[in-house]
Parts: structure tokens; C-alpha cells; sequence
């Protein structure tokens, strides 16, 4: 018995189909958004399974020939990931980017997607969710969420409406606890990269809007004393250094001969610490993740000063 939940939905009688062995039946009285309560039970000739929440069903073909209904239902590990403990990173997370870098199509992500939820989605979420009281701690305005859709974890599916690579996956994980005011991947946050190709660690805002831009800047013309504690401060340098894109000339109104002009010529105010392969999979690592945020804590109270939400 497989019983499909459906929010607002009329309370018709359960209609079955003849299939022998089991039986179909909808469960209006459930809420199909409540993903705390179990949404899906089969009772089948070889026994019953359930299927607790959070659960995801998807229904791909759904006909009725004479009084048969074929369904296929996909549930996603969703229930797994959201109970997996983290511990460390594996290799195998590695080993799969590295699959995914070497065969970037579609035909073969669908056919490993659960290997993609076994080896890189459900250890980031459990990452997520361990890392969320070390976030606090930092600072409680920054959120750590490891939803699937709208969390910290960046979409794998890649935007190539507008790019010359028209691969359709990225091939590297990237985590960003952003400002509970923000929005989008440029509002201020922290960063984790990790891919074979390149590891590391980000605090910062990477390509602000051009109102925040100009806060910046003007929170450094105003206060560059503390501009320069901020992004001096020796535990800071100690992990990281200032990255991202700048002007090849002074920004208009500022004179080429500011003080702080290589400063203001920056489109990021982000810093980066490179990071090996090895370090993302060390025992410790997500406590040293935590030592390095905690130490971008003066560039962060800036900027956060700057673009006027808490830190």
C-alpha cells in the first residue's frame, strides 16, 4: 500500500487498483508538505516498506490501462542525508568530481546521481549541519542551511545560457554561509571550495552590487585606520590575503594619488586561504575551517559595517 499525500486535497474514497498483491491509495488526510511525517507506505507480497520523511516522490509515468496503474517513484536519500553525521571528508568525494570532470554530460550525471547524493551531496549537508554551532559562535548573523534548494550548498547545475563552456555540471563543491540579509552568493559571507583543481577558503563579499561597491569604498575613505587593522590584523594574514578582481585606474571620483587607492580600485573585497586536498580531508578540518573564519573576523566587521547589517 503506497499512500501519496496532497495538501488541500478533496477527500474522495480511496479509489484501488487490481494489481495483484498490492494496492494504491491516496491520503488526502496527510499534509504532502510536511516532510516531518512518513508520506509513503507499499505493502506488497513480499512485505511492506516505508518510506519516512523527509522524503522526496517523484512520479514519472503514472497510466492506467484498464484498471492498472504503473507508477515509478524515485525517492531520493534525502532521509539518509539528513540524519548522516560528519566525521570527515572521504576520497571517494574527490574521486567523484574527478569522475564528473572527465565525463561532464548529462547521459552519465543521471546515471551516477546516486553516487553524486552518496559521495559529495549528503557529506556536504552533514558538513552543514555540524558546522552550524561553530557559525554562531563567529557570529549569529551568518546561517549555515543544508537544504538542497536555497541553502548553503551552490546548485551543481551550471547557467551556460551565456558561456562559451556548455558543459552543464560544475565540477567542484561550493558551500557559502551568506548573511541571513542576503540574498544571492554576493552578499557577505564565508566560502568553501573544493575541488581537484583548487581548494580553499573565502570571507568577503565577491562582486557587490554597485550601491554596496561604493559603500565600501566610501567606509575606507572615512575610516581607513580602521580599514587597515581590518585587513592587516596579523592572525588575518597569518590565513589569508586579498584576492579577487580590481581597476586597471583610480575609480571615477577618487583621486589617482589616495592613499588607499589599490584598495579602492577593488571590485572584491573578499581574502582567500589556499587550501590542499589533504587539509579538506584531515580529521580536524572542520575545526580549522572555524579558526580561519574566526580569524576574518575584523575584514568581515567591516564590510558588514559598511553595507549596514549586523555582525
Amino acid at each position: 500500500m503506497m499512500m501519496l499525500c496532497a495538501k488541500n486535497a478533496r477527500r474522495p474514497s480511496p479509489p484501488s487498483f487490481g494489481l495483484p498483491g498490492e494496492t494504491i491509495l491516496y491520503n488526502p488526510a496527510s499534509n504532502f508538505g510536511d516532510f516531518s511525517r512518513p508520506c509513503a507506505q507499499m505493502v506488497h507480497s513480499g512485505g511492506t516498506e516505508t518510506y519516512n520523511g523527509p522524503l522526496t516522490v517523484r512520479i514519472f509515468a503514472a497510466k492506467i490501462v484498464g484498471m492498472r496503474l504503473d507508477i515509478a517513484i524515485s525517492s531520493s536519500i534525502r532521509s539518509r542525508a539528513s540524519t548522516l553525521e560528519h566525521r570527515k571528508f572521504a576520497p571517494t568525494l574527490f574521486d567523484y568530481l574527478d569522475e564528473l570532470t572527465a565525463n561532464n554530460n548529462r547521459p552519465w550525471f543521471q546515471a551516477n546521481k546516486s553516487r553524486y547524493e552518496d559521495l559529495v551531496l549528503g557529506p556536504c549537508q552533514a558538513f552543514i549541519r555540524a558546522f552550524q554551532p561553530k557559525l554562531k559562535k563567529i557570529s549569529p548573523f551568518f546561517v549555515a542551511s543544508d537544504r538542497r534548494m536555497g541553502g548553503s550548498i551552490l546548485r551543481i547545475y551550471k547557467d551556460t545560457r551565456f558561456a562559451r563552456d556548455k558543459t552543464p555540471y560544475k565540477t567542484n563543491v561550493g558551500i557559502q554561509f551568506r548573511h541571513e540579509m542576503g540574498r544571492d552568493i554576493h552578499a557577505p559571507g564565508f566560502y568553501l571550495h573544493i575541488a581537484s583543481s583548487e581548494c580553499f577558503l573565502g570571507a568577503g563579499v565577491w562582486h557587490p552590487d554597485a550601491e554596496a561597491l561604493a559603500a565600501v569604498r566610501q567606509q575606507i575613505v572615512d575610516e581607513p585606520a580602521k580599514w587597515r587593522r581590518a585587513s592587516q590584523d596579523e592572525q588575518f594574514k597569518q590565513r589569508f590575503e586579498l584576492a579577487g578582481d580590481s581597476l586597471r585606474t583610480a575609480p571615477r571620483g577618487y583621486a589617482p594619488d589616495h592613499p588607499q587607492i589599490e584598495d579602492l580600485k577593488r571590485k572584491d573585497f573578499i581574502a582567500i586561504q589556499t587550501l590542499t586536498e589533504q587539509d579538506v580531508l584531515h580529521a580536524n578540518f572542520l575545526d580549522r575551517v572555524a579558526e580561519s573564519f574566526a580569524a576574518a573576523k575584523p575584514l568581515m566587521r567591516f564590510l558588514c559595517k559598511a553595507i549596514m547589517v549586523p555582525y
